[in-house]
């Protein structure tokens, strides 16, 4: 969307009746943010906070539309699988400690998105994936589309 807020704002109030999405998402890094949850919620539509990190998830907290998140896209960028995991887990602490209560759901990017998706279910959060974060299976080759990346991380659920 280039950053522009104005034309942002503009593109999402022409947003009517079958076209009208049932939620969108606003990443807590760009411009704009307040401004855009409040059009969404004047639409009816539900807002997704996509949080990068434990400061995305303090801009969460100190915003006006915290409490009307339905969920939070815990996404960490990072591409090391290990610094993944805790950016993610330092985001979910945050986001805890601030008393956002909407449900996690943790993804990552590339490989790492494995780890994450991994520690994710561990610590009994929800988790996706699809080929907006990967390309690749957990073991590195590469995924023949999203049906096969959804059974990898179905695989990743404990058997119950």
């Amino acid at each position: 969307m280039d950053g522009d807020v104005r034309r942002r704002l503009a593109l999402v109030g022409e947003w009517t009746g079958a076209d009208r999405p049932d939620y969108a998402s606003i990443n807590m890094n760009e411009p704009g943010i307040e401004e855009l949850a409040d059009l969404l919620t004047s639409l009816g539509i539900g807002i997704e906070a996509g949080v990068w990190t434990a400061e995305d998830a303090r801009v969460l907290s100190a915003s006006g539309f915290g409490g009307r998140v339905l969920r939070v896209l815990l996404e960490p960028e990072e591409s090391v699988p290990s610094a993944a995991v805790e950016s993610a887990a330092a985001a979910a602490a945050e986001l805890a400690g601030r008393g956002i209560t909407a449900r996690p759901v943790r993804h990552g990017y590339d490989l790492a998105t494995w780890d994450v998706l991994r520690a994710a279910v561990a610590d009994g959060q929800d988790i996706r994936v699809g080929l907006e974060d990967t390309t690749v299976l957990p073991d590195g080759s590469r995924a023949s589309g999203n049906a096969e990346l959804v059974a990898a991380a179905t695989r990743l659920a404990p058997e119950s």
